[in-house]
């Protein structure tokens, strides 16, 4: 059956990927203890400080970084548009639709929004 012996191979590789990724993880943890353990030693043995290693104030890795679109208060549209007929609803934000530009009369289907 050679649905059986690809659900199996499947399977079998798998279970290989997620031993492969658990030997990755422990060998960069085991790594990195190294890498720490080494730089402590050195910095020990020059007598280092956090200015010599031109190291990130704690502050700034904490600091979010700014995107512009989100930090924008949230508008809210003055008018929406509803076609009872059709139930279709534009809030007043973005590109106009389509079926709103083509109405005959868009301004009928103006409700102002309340807030």
């Amino acid at each position: 059956m050679e649905t059986k012996t690809n659900i199996d191979d499947i399977e079998l590789l798998e279970k290989q990927q997620q031993e492969i990724a658990e030997k990755l993880a422990a060998l960069k943890a085991q790594r990195k203890k190294e890498v720490v353990d080494e730089v402590n030693r050195l910095i020990r043995a020059f007598n280092l400080t956090a200015s010599d290693l031109d190291l990130p104030k704690p502050e700034m890795k904490a600091q979010r970084v700014s995107n512009a679109a989100s930090d924008k208060p949230k508008r809210k549209a003055k008018y929406r548009y509803y076609d009872s007929a059709t139930g279709k609803e534009w809030v007043g934000i973005g590109p106009k639709p389509q079926w709103l530009k083509e109405h005959a009369n868009p301004e009928s289907l103006k409700i102002a929004n309340e807030g």
